[in-house]
């Protein structure tokens, strides 16, 4: 009797951590585009739950797509855009950034209408700052993150941006980093040297590889 207490224990856990409504289903639909609105074909669009994966689509050759999937019992739930995930992510394409819708409530009914969704491709910042035997600086890199999240009817929120900073004193050795970030934006680097007064530098990122070399 235990054994058979513990299974049903078990299976009551189990169906309580899934997220899935067996009765309901959703419709999602948009469109995919490059950064110069060209449509991008074989995007991955996944709806998740909990981590739980509710549905999948591919873009077809007009960047469109339109798929039903299962609706989540949570209030949770998500729209992902080439998001690398799990190990079925067999489509996530590198070459570009992620996107990732957020819902707290099911306000929207059961119909998911998105706008044209522009991703943008991914780019590598190099920065590079010397370092001087009798200076000491201090930088903060801004950067736009190349996995981009979007809330929607919440007031949850990710920095679109990522920040690198460093102190460089006296005598060491240079600095010398690369940045994932996307095409298309603009970094941010601010500087001071000694106790001078703060200094702004804006960095277009404009091809697949940008290198700045800081001297001072």
């Amino acid at each position: 009797m235990k054994v058979y207490y513990s299974f049903l224990l078990i299976l009551g856990f189990l169906w309580s951590c899934n997220p899935i409504s067996h009765n309901e289903r959703l419709t999602v639909k948009g469109n995919v585009t490059d950064s110069s609105g060209n449509p991008i074909s074989d995007i991955e669009i996944k709806t998740v739950s909990t981590t739980y994966r509710l549905g999948i689509d591919l873009t077809d050759t007009n960047g469109d797509f339109d798929f039903v999937s299962v609706a989540s019992n949570r209030t949770e739930f998500d729209i992902w855009v080439n998001a690398k995930s799990w190990s079925d992510s067999q489509f996530y394409q590198e070459d570009y950034g992620s996107i990732l819708y957020h819902f707290k409530n099911r306000d929207l009914g059961n119909s998911f209408i998105l706008d044209t969704i522009q991703l943008h491709p991914k780019a590598t910042l190099n920065i590079e700052v010397s370092s001087s035997a009798t200076d000491t600086i201090s930088f903060v890199l801004k950067y736009k993150s190349p996995e981009l999240h979007y809330f929607v009817n919440t007031d949850d929120y990710i920095s679109p941006y990522n920040y690198s900073s460093q102190n460089l004193l006296p005598g060491m050795p240079d600095y010398s980093k690369s940045n994932s970030t996307l095409q298309g934006t603009e970094a941010t680097l601010t500087y001071r040297i000694n106790s001078g007064e703060e200094q702004e530098i804006i960095i277009p990122i404009n091809q697949p590889t940008t290198t700045y070399v800081l001297s001072y």
